[in-house]
């Protein structure tokens, strides 16, 4: 799969800006500030290979804990589905799970969680007291605050809101929110003492308000007679889940027919390159790593950054069904765009016979390469000024392979400012940024947070150019 990373920020916007009639791009950004994710975690389940974990089973009835959430968890997919702006996820949606069902695997649930970029994490669960009849009523299992305060105001904003509407079926949410401290001593990283339930505790570590939801108790005879016993209670329940988690987050209902446009990469929604992500995007340069993720902080492979040069220069890729380098097999989705980078005279490998697609690419490199992309395309990327006037720190560190190709105009941060005076607008060009304290990091792995300066202008800073520290 073709994993093209946040790095084609840098990419996309010097070739665009040196080739500006390459591609027109759709300025037109997608709000996607107020979308909530949520993954909703019907508890208990089975592991779809023939074990069953039935939860807490009312022993009158025979209704069993794991059957009722996942159809309390439906619901509530149906019901805040209702509201604009809002992607839910679920842990099980049938009797097994498709995924991280089994009890035993509570972390997973929640590194599940995590790899949706959810904003809130409930665990869908009915209570037991055994042959306790007195016991009844609702609880919402909360963090004790320890390890993120953040996230368990969260947790107890919308439990509280949650408890309310519960409250408004006629369930006894006297108990309120509890906070369970580990019975163990388990401490978090931060020395602190962790929470006791496993979904909070997680969720916790991995920044994600994870609440426990205790609707009521099954083993309650009169709890499943008033509130269990038939599909519409059930219903019910979700709703008043659902105006909780509502009220919270401030969502609207949707119009008659009204259809959400989705962010494209959830990953992004708040990430300060969220718009160029996009326009990319929108403009087919580049397709994130599947799953509706993008992977904005991830690093780049060689093989990724000459596919995205590829992509920019509109190879077919029939046209190279070979292969150069002995470690480039064919059929391999980046062949083709290797093939064609060695073909024209960008790429060289790294000696051997050998290219090492799956490395991840130096910042040395990829000026070496853009090098050979721009002067492939007619580019002249020679400085305006001797690049002996720039006072680069670490200087001595770039290969004596890639200094050349470093010092171009439109290949490196040290080349920025001139690449910006001759290719931007009058009005957004800034002179007086010509001089200063820069240093190349050649040997670093390209990561593009630290390499933003091409992509974000150049920044003023005492008089110098500073686009990465």
């Amino acid at each position: 799969m073709k994993r093209i990373l946040s790095f084609f920020l840098t990419l996309v916007l010097t070739a665009a800006l040196l080739c500006p009639a390459a591609l027109a791009v759709n300025e037109t950004a997608v709000k996607d500030r107020d979308w909530v994710y949520i993954t909703l975690d019907p508890g208990h389940g089975g592991d779809g290979a023939g074990g069953n974990d039935s939860g807490a089973v009312n022993e009158k009835y025979g209704y069993q804990e794991a059957d009722l959430v996942l159809k309390i968890g439906l619901y509530l997919k149906e019901e805040l589905e209702t509201y604009r702006n809002v992607h839910v996820d679920m842990t099980r949606s049938d009797s097994y799970g498709t995924r991280y069902t089994p009890l035993r695997e509570v972390k997973q649930r929640v590194d599940f969680a995590a790899e949706q970029c959810s904003d809130l994490l409930v665990s869908l669960h009915l209570n037991s007291a055994g042959s306790n009849q007195s016991v009844h009523g609702g609880l919402i299992l909360a963090s004790n605050g320890n390890y993120d305060p953040d996230c368990a105001k969260v947790i107890d904003a919308v439990g509280t809101n949650i408890l309310a509407q519960l409250s408004r079926l006629g369930i006894d949410t006297s108990r309120g929110l509890i906070k369970e401290g580990s019975h163990d001593g388990t401490l978090y990283p931060n020395g602190k003492l962790a929470d006791y339930y496993g979904i909070v505790r997680y969720g916790q570590l991995r920044h994600i308000p994870a609440m426990i939801v205790e609707h009521c108790f099954v083993s309650s005879n009169s709890d499943c007679e008033q509130f269990l016993s038939s599909d519409a209670k059930l219903r019910a329940i979700a709703q008043a889940d659902a105006r909780g988690i509502a009220a919270y987050y401030g969502l609207e209902k949707k119009d008659p027919g009204e259809v959400d446009v989705e962010p494209l990469f959830r990953d992004c929604r708040s990430h300060w390159a969220k718009d160029y992500v996009n326009r990319a995007a929108d403009a087919g340069w580049v397709n994130g790593v599947g799953g509706g993720l993008f992977q904005p902080n991830g690093t780049l492979t060689r093989a990724m950054f000459v596919t995205m040069l590829a992509g920019l220069a509109g190879v077919d890729e029939a046209d190279y069904p070979g292969s150069t380098f002995s470690d480039v097999s064919v059929g391999q989705w980046y062949a083709p765009s290797v093939a064609w980078a060695a073909s024209e005279g960008i790429v060289s490998g790294t000696g051997d016979g050998r290219f090492e697609p799956n490395r991840n690419i130096t910042r040395q490199e990829m000026a070496q390469i853009m090098a050979g992309y721009l002067a492939w395309k007619g580019v002249d990327t020679h400085p305006t000024a001797d690049p002996s006037a720039y006072n680069i720190p670490d200087r001595a560190d770039i290969a004596p392979w890639a200094l050349d190709s470093a010092m171009k105009r439109g290949c490196c941060p040290a080349a920025t400012t001139a690449l910006l005076r001759w290719t931007m607008p009058r009005a957004r060009r800034r002179a007086s940024c010509c001089a200063g304290s820069m240093t190349f990091c050649a040997r670093p792995k390209v990561d593009f947070l630290r390499f933003r300066g091409i992509i974000r202008s150049t920044y003023c800073r005492n008089g110098g150019i500073h686009h990465y520290e």
